[in-house]
C-alpha cells in the first residue's frame, strides 16, 4: 500500500481591486454587488468571503451552486475553503434569484449550523446576507438590509 505526502495550495483564480474593510452590511453588500456580482447569478448561489482579524478581504470563493429555489452544500465545504484561506472570520452570501430576500427555514437552519461549527473552529461567522431584487437580507441580525 503506497502512503502519499500531501500539500493543501490554494489557487488564486482572479485578482481584484477593493480596499474598503467590511465592517458593516453596507459595505459587505456593496462588495457582494460591485465585486462578485451574486445578483446577476439565475439559480442560488452560497459565497464565503474570507476576512483576517481586522475584517480585511483576504478572498472570496463559491461553496455551493443550486436551482432557482434551493443550494447544494456542506459546511464541509464551507470550512475547508475557510481554513484553507487562513480565516479568522467569515461571511456567508447568497442570492434568491426570485428576487425576494426573505430567509426560508433551510437558510436559518444552515446559518445556526455554520455559526456552531465555526464557534468549535474559532472562525467567526460575522453575516449571512441574502441578495434579493431590490432589497437585502441579514440573517444574523434578522432584519432588512
Amino acid at each position: 500500500m503506497n502512503i502519499y505526502k500531501n500539500k493543501l495550495i490554494m489557487i488564486k483564480e482572479e485578482s481584484y481591486k477593493y480596499n474598503q474593510k467590511l465592517s458593516c452590511s453596507t459595505n459587505t453588500i456593496n462588495f457582494i454587488k460591485t465585486i462578485i456580482k451574486l445578483q446577476n447569478e439565475p439559480e442560488e448561489v452560497l459565497m464565503l468571503i474570507g476576512l483576517d482579524c481586522k475584517n480585511n478581504i483576504i478572498g472570496f470563493s463559491e461553496v455551493g451552486r443550486g436551482t432557482i429555489d434551493t443550494i447544494v452544500t456542506s459546511p464541509r465545504e464551507i470550512f475547508k475553503r475557510a481554513l484553507a484561506m487562513n480565516c479568522s472570520k467569515i461571511i456567508l452570501a447568497h442570492n434568491h434569484p426570485s428576487g425576494d430576500p426573505t430567509p426560508s427555514m433551510c437558510d436559518y437552519q444552515m446559518t445556526e449550523q455554520i455559526k456552531k461549527i465555526s464557534k468549535i473552529l474559532d472562525i467567526q461567522l460575522l453575516d449571512h446576507i441574502v441578495i434579493g431584487e431590490k432589497e437585502n437580507y441579514s440573517i444574523i441580525t434578522n432584519r432588512k438590509v
